[in-house]
């Protein structure tokens, strides 16, 4: 997986800045760029320390606007010191109280008097519009004694010498990297060919993003599993591929005590070693339908390139190697035999070597590191194959057959893609989709593609929040991929040292993001040899049993008027959303179906104990509401309650019917008699 794209961008620049050694990058901003490695010539920097990522009410700068970062910055001379930026959405900077970049006021540059070495105190703040993506940093500090020390990270400097010097490749940068999803001249000249959608942004944009059946299934499962479960070790082992090879690594460090050099012994050693020899379709089926699933798949292709298919397009896959069967056909019949949909995800638009410009040099990029003499700089036609080291055009052709060839064998109702998608050209990105929803289209069913970080329009796409989740009803639907390994795990495929967040959590979790109209894909790592552990096997078994008995609460429901009540709250949403919350019983999550509401209470209150629902009260509902009846689902007792002025009393029963969880059933005489707040 992949970390998440940085939104937010400052600069700081003195009138007189000579002898940088910069690169140009993030064309939108039309600066340059240092390296993280060099900073020996960035006598007037940006320092910031401190970025201690909290909230609270005190923080909040005016109306709409939510502080996201705080910390201090240190004068790098003694004069008028310029900044600029730029965001994907509304941002402010102020520094010592004072507005220096507001993009709500369309102030995008700011100057601010200041001594050198004077400590100075900032806030970033933003507010989140559209389709909610948070805001990072693009810089890292740390202070040594009161002293400003760079540990990492990046300055951008903005000098009219050096704007034009790299005009050219800032431009060029722009191309590649920025996307209008506004059709081309050239799109006027692809034909209609009479079928619903055509190879262009404004035909694929009447393409239903969310289908319904996705939107009541709320929940899905996929996996890890690959030539990368060999080895299972590393920070993530599905990218030991890569860092196998990077000499300071412990994976490097790893490879050479336990299998041997790099040089030697190259990823493509792997592909022997793995034999799925106790894979069984059947048997991870059952678990996923148990788990409660209602979609669930592989994920096709990594990083690296070994394609999880059948496939007739790359020698390096899953049934010519390996295992030599068909894992995904196979697993794709048993999920279908279970009445849950598929889904297949995509990495490898990351996986070509190719030389790129960089600082006025050629340099090599991609997912393997190219090393003269070692296998990923190999010139054997097949080798090149695997480790991406093939002409641009060769590989942008494959990376667009891979998918058709999953689409036309599997038929999968999601297509997943990670978010290196921008790496790829919008006539390949269009001929795709256009011929998934075609082919879609002739069968009569409903499909789907999912983006991350603007990787697509959201008329044609669900975006997907990677270790996220919002922290509010959106209108649009979305989705969160997480993973069953902890945190600090920091795996997705299966390593020796992993371990496994609680069923409760994993369970509370799913619940707030369905309360705020989102959709949840949980990972889980199987083994090399095709078992999956003990531990996630009772993880999602215990999600199942309680969606087996509540499931009505989750399934087919949409969002209240708010997603819920209490104290523990994600303070910041989207992507990477890493606060680890423990819900507590009086943390409520709403959610609706027709006329009846579920409270959803995170935890067992106690016995005969009152919950106020303040979405009740008479500020939040109209006159005309009535309440039918409540009940606690999986509880034969009688549940007392009362309308009130401030809310809608309820009382627990005597007897658990379960700890993680429990569901207040609210038949009212229609959601349209609450008053619409949103939270």
């Amino acid at each position: 997986m992949k970390a998440g794209r940085l939104w937010l961008f400052l600069a700081v620049v003195v009138v007189s800045i000579f002898g940088l050694n910069v690169y140009a990058d993030n064309a939108g901003l039309a600066g340059v760029l240092y390296e993280s490695s060099d900073f020996s010539d960035a006598r007037q920097t940006f320092f910031l320390s401190s970025l201690d990522n909290t909230w609270g009410e005190d923080d909040r700068l005016g109306k709409g606007w939510a502080a996201k970062w705080r910390g201090f910055i240190v004068g790098p001379v003694s004069g008028q010191v310029h900044f600029a930026g730029s965001t994907n959405q509304a941002f402010k900077v102020e520094i010592e109280g004072r507005a220096v970049l507001d993009s709500k006021r369309s102030v995008l540059k700011g100057t601010v008097p200041m001594v050198r070495g004077r400590k100075y105190p900032i806030v970033v703040s933003f507010a989140k519009s559209g389709s909610g993506y948070d805001c990072y940093m693009k810089v890292l500090w740390g202070w040594a004694g009161q002293e400003p020390t760079v540990v990492g990270g990046e300055a951008l400097v903005f000098t009219d010498e050096v704007k034009a010097k790299v005009s050219n490749v800032v431009e060029q940068r722009k191309k590649e990297k920025m996307r209008t999803f506004e059709d081309s001249p050239e799109d006027a000249y692809i034909q209609d060919v009479g079928k619903p959608y055509m190879p262009k942004w404004s035909s694929l944009k009447k393409h239903k993003a969310a289908p319904d059946w996705f939107r009541d299934a709320k929940f899905g499962i996929y996996f890890h599993w690959g030539v990368y479960s060999v080895p299972a070790y590393g920070y993530g082992s599905d990218w030991y591929a890569s860092r196998m090879s990077m000499k300071g690594r412990p994976e490097y460090e790893h490879h050479i005590k336990t299998y041997g050099h790099p040089s030697k012994f190259g990823y493509h050693d792997f592909v022997p070693m793995f034999k799925a020899e106790k894979f069984d379709a059947e048997e991870w089926a059952d678990l996923f339908e148990q788990a409660g699933a209602r979609f669930a798949g592989p994920v096709a292709e990594h990083h690296d390139g070994f394609a999880m298919w059948a496939s007739r397009l790359t020698p390096w896959n899953v049934k010519d190697m390996g295992p030599k069967r068909d894992t995904t056909g196979e697993i794709a019949k048993a999920i279908r035999k279970r009445g849950m949909k598929l889904v297949t995800t995509f990495h490898h638009a990351r996986n070509n070597q190719r030389r790129i410009e960089k600082k006025g040099k050629l340099v090599w990029t991609g997912f393997y590191p190219y090393i003269e003499g070692w296998p990923t700089a190999s010139e054997d036609p097949k080798l090149r194959m695997l480790y991406g080291n093939i002409p641009r055009d060769q590989f942008l052709k494959l990376w667009k057959g891979k998918i058709m060839e999953v689409i036309d064998k599997y038929e999968p109702e999601i297509i997943w893609l990670e978010s290196d998608l921008p790496m790829i050209p919008d006539e390949h990105v269009t001929d795709l989709l256009a011929y998934y929803f075609n082919k879609a289209d002739e069968s009569g069913k409903e499909v789907m593609v999912t983006y991350k970080e603007q990787g697509l329009p959201p008329e044609i796409g669900v975006e997907d929040f990677e270790k996220g989740r919002e922290n509010h009803i959106t209108e649009f639907t979305w989705l969160t991929d997480d993973t069953i390994a902890t945190l600090d795990s920091k795996t997705w495929g299966y390593t020796t040292e992993m371990k496994i967040k609680s069923t409760r959590y994993l369970l509370h979790v799913l619940i707030d993001i369905v309360s705020k109209n989102g959709q949840l894909l949980l990972n889980i790592s199987p083994k090399a040899d095709g078992t999956i552990p003990n531990d996630q096997r009772e993880v999602l078994l215990g999600i199942g049993r309680w969606l087996g008995k509540y499931g009505e609460a989750i399934y087919g429901t949409r969002p209240f008027v708010e997603f819920g009540q209490g104290p523990t709250r994600l303070k910041n949403g989207g992507e990477y959303a890493r606060e680890q919350l423990q819900y507590k019983p009086e943390d409520i999550r709403f959610t609706t179906k027709g006329n009846i509401v579920y409270a959803i209470g995170l935890g067992w209150p106690g016995a005969n104990h009152e919950t106020l629902l303040k979405s009740f009260s008479a500020k939040r509902r109209q006159e005309t509401l009535k309440i039918k009846s409540v009940s606690m689902l999986g509880s034969d007792e009688k549940i007392a309650w009362s309308l009130r002025e401030d809310g809608l009393a309820v009382t627990s029963p005597l007897s658990p019917p379960d700890k993680m969880a429990v569901v207040y059933k609210i038949e009212t005489n229609g959601i349209k008699h609450f008053r619409s707040r949103g939270n």
